[in-house]
C-alpha cells in the first residue's frame, strides 16, 4: 500500500514516517529534507499523488509555532505545520482519504480529515481508513442507484423497493472499488444499466480516479457478477 506523508522533516512526522515504512508500506513525502518549497513539483519533481496509486494520506500536525522547519533560513522562519499542509490540501481535493495525527487539536483540517489518529497505533487506524468504505462517494453513487430502481420499476423492471439497496465505495490505490447491492433480484440488463449509472456517478464526483471497477450482487438464482472497468 502506498500512502503519502505530507512531510516528513519535522520530528514527529518522521517517527510516524518510520514506523509506516517498517510496517512494510510505502511511504512518499510532498517533499525532501533539504527542499524549502511545499511541495516537490515546485522543485521540479513529480508530485507523489501522479506517480504513485496513493491510498491513503497521513498529515502529522504540531502546536503553531512550536517546531520551526530545520532548514528555514534566517528571517524566514516559517513553521513546519504552515508548510506541510500544502499536500494534505491536495489529497483532500483528489478525496483521497487522510488521517490527521500528532497535535491533532490545533489542525484547521480536522473537519475534512477521515480519521485522527489519537496516539495509539497510526498504521492501524491508517489501515482501518484504507479498509473502510469511502463515505461520500458511496453516499452519491447510492442516491443515483435509487434513482435508477425506481425508473426501471416505472417501467417495470424492478420492485421500486429501495430498502435495502446500497453502494459501497473503496479505494483500492487509485483505483475505486465500487460494489452495488440492488436488494432484489434483477435481469442482466437491468444490472449492466445500474452498473453504468453508479460509475458515472463516480466518476463525476472523483475526476482523479485512474480507473472505477463496478460489481452488482443481485439476489437470482444465478448471480449476475458484472465489473464494468470504467477509465477516464
Amino acid at each position: 500500500m502506498h500512502i503519502l506523508m505530507t512531510d516528513m522533516t519535522s520530528p514527529g512526522a518522521g517517527q510516524a514516517a518510520g514506523d509506516l515504512a517498517a510496517a512494510g508500506y510505502d511511504v512518499h513525502s510532498c517533499r525532501d529534507y533539504d527542499e524549502d518549497a511545499p511541495c516537490s513539483v515546485l522543485e521540479g519533481r513529480p508530485c507523489p499523488l501522479e506517480e504513485f496509486p496513493v491510498s491513503v494520506a497521513v498529515h502529522v500536525t504540531s502546536i503553531p509555532g512550536r517546531e520551526t522547519h530545520p532548514t528555514a533560513r534566517p528571517g524566514n522562519e516559517t513553521t513546519v505545520g504552515e508548510l506541510s499542509g500544502a499536500g494534505a490540501l491536495c489529497a483532500i481535493r483528489r478525496h483521497i482519504p487522510l488521517v490527521l495525527a500528532g497535535d491533532t487539536g490545533s489542525s484547521m483540517l480536522a473537519p475534512w480529515a477521515t480519521a485522527v489518529d489519537s496516539g495509539g497505533s497510526l498504521a492501524s487506524t491508517v489501515v482501518g481508513v484504507v479498509r473502510s468504505p469511502l463515505a461520500e462517494h458511496s453516499r452519491i453513487s447510492t442516491a443515483v442507484l435509487h434513482h435508477e430502481l425506481l425508473r426501471l420499476a416505472a417501467q417495470g423492471r424492478a420492485t421500486g423497493d429501495t430498502a435495502q439497496a446500497r453502494v459501497e465505495v473503496q479505494r483500492n490505490g487509485s483505483a475505486l472499488d465500487t460494489q452495488i447491492w440492488p436488494g432484489q433480484p434483477l435481469g442482466k440488463a437491468e444490472g449492466e444499466a445500474l452498473a453504468v449509472h453508479v460509475a458515472q456517478s463516480v466518476r463525476e464526483y472523483d475526476p482523479w480516479a485512474r480507473t472505477i471497477d463496478v460489481r452488482i450482487h443481485s439476489p437470482i438464482d444465478k448471480p449476475v457478477d458484472i465489473t464494468a472497468p470504467i477509465s477516464p
